[in-house]
């Protein structure tokens, strides 16, 4: 009873502690993009602290080193005391939350920087934001738990462009924020000796706010007002996934891992309130003159990419890794805006991973892990005729803390967005992740007080 007891308590304080955190996540502006002004946002990649430096994948990410036991008399163990490995939590394929065999608590926080070009424009911009929270515990030695918070996608924009309207030249002025958030509780349950499956509940929320202004360049003209439209959506959906892993060790030497992932909700519902308007004065101090359209909480869908993937990694057991992940985005044909659709999309992640050697005497270098990576996602979105698509490289290195089965994890990724024509933008980026990753012993029973 005491252990139960303790169980909720230490859980109950995690769950308000995300729930507190969600407010601030929602807060902060997380990119500059102007892809970003389109549904809601970009989609941010699904990395943590093992997989930002491996491009992304974790389909069939579930490297046996990575599932330490402590040999301890009252602990509900068999493995060996000095094997001093860390658990990581991988959302990516819930199936692998089977492997959790420590409690584990992982945040992250994610920089961004930059460069943007369009013609002879350039701009820079920097963010930094906190990219993820969560933890996950063992229930049984085939059974574990995980839940956490997560930035799910992107809104951040403000630039403008010109048209003339009746001989008079008018700027066009967009800027967008906020973006969704991710909320998620999933369990993994090793159902055969080589075979796991697993269930993840997600709930998408967050705020996307927008305003384009019509701001006409002389003050000569009289027939011609300013005008505003300005929307505000707020995202309220439940989705889930469903994952299997299916591992085997091929001999002494070498195991082998299959992954599938499957996620089938196809739209994210929200509450939309607007205003479109004519007004005086200047940005942020408008007097409103003539409102056209005004409307408060009405219901609207955008489409959620429903998604197929699946994935393998071969493992040289106890010294590296390969992996590969393909995934399938399905969203037909579907239009949004002037010269602006939505089609299905291909992403590919490519990762190595050289694990951390415990047992190296003398240099720190050798006790530390490294990882490589790369992906390349075809993009759901279109504009102008032209895919906005995205690849990266990424390195990352795992840095084992003196005495304990935790962490310090930081990454790298470069990469570009996008290109430079046909009227559009190219964004390249280079994005820096340091993470922490503590494991400890909550949640196992002792057999005795």
């Amino acid at each position: 009873m005491k252990y139960l007891n303790t169980t909720a308590i230490k859980s109950f304080a995690i769950c308000c502690q995300l729930i507190l955190l969600s407010s601030f996540v929602q807060a902060q502006k997380t990119t500059n993009s102007p892809y970003s002004r389109y549904g809601y946002g970009i989609v941010n990649p699904n990395q943590f602290n093992s997989n930002f430096g491996t491009g992304g994948i974790g389909y069939a990410w579930r490297p046996s080193v990575y599932k330490p036991q402590i040999n301890d008399s009252l602990a509900r163990s068999n493995a060996k005391l000095n094997d001093r490995r860390t658990n990581f939590i991988n959302t990516k394929n819930p199936a692998s939350f089977s492997n959790i065999s420590l409690t584990v608590f992982e945040t992250g926080i994610l920089s961004r920087s930059t460069q943007s070009t369009s013609g002879s424009q350039t701009a820079q911009n920097n963010n930094t934001t906190l990219s993820h929270m969560s933890v996950a515990f063992p229930l049984s030695s085939k059974m574990g738990v995980a839940f956490g918070l997560r930035s799910y996608s992107s809104v951040g924009y403000d630039y403008q462009d010109q048209v003339i309207v009746n001989t008079v030249t008018a700027n066009n002025a967009y800027e967008g924020s906020g973006g969704l958030n991710e909320v998620f509780i999933g369990t993994g349950y090793e159902v055969h000796k080589n075979l796991s499956v697993g269930l993840s509940g997600k709930y998408l929320f967050g705020r996307v706010e927008r305003d384009k202004r019509v701001v006409f360049d002389t003050d000569d003209v009289t027939n011609f007002f300013n005008t505003i439209d300005r929307s505000e959506i707020n995202y309220n959906t439940f989705t889930y996934d469903i994952g299997f892993q299916y591992f085997k060790n091929i001999n002494n030497y070498y195991r082998f891992v299959v992954g599938l992932n499957l996620a089938p909700v196809s739209e994210a519902k929200g509450n939309e309130s607007g205003l479109i308007a004519s007004y005086t004065g200047d940005s942020g101090a408008e007097r409103i003159k003539d409102t056209t359209l005004s409307f408060q909480g009405r219901s609207l869908t955008t489409p959620l990419a429903s998604t197929i993937g699946g994935g393998f990694s071969i493992e040289r057991i106890g010294e590296w890794s390969f992996n590969f992940d393909v995934t399938s985005q399905s969203l037909g044909n579907e239009t949004i805006g002037d010269n602006i659709t939505l089609n299905d999309a291909t992403i590919m992640n490519v990762g190595i991973e050289k694990f951390n050697d415990v047992t190296a005497f003398g240099s720190y270098f050798k006790r530390m892990g490294y990882r490589g990576g790369f992906r390349y996602n075809s993009s759901i979105l279109n504009v102008n005729g032209t895919d906005i698509s995205e690849m990266a490289i990424s390195v990352g290195f795992s840095m084992p803390l003196r005495k304990s089965f935790s962490t310090l994890n930081f990454g790298m990724e470069l990469g570009t967005r996008g290109e430079d024509n046909n009227g559009l933008t190219k964004e390249d980026f280079f994005n820096i992740h340091f993470g922490l990753t503590i494991n400890d012993k909550w949640f196992i029973k002792r057999k005795y007080d």
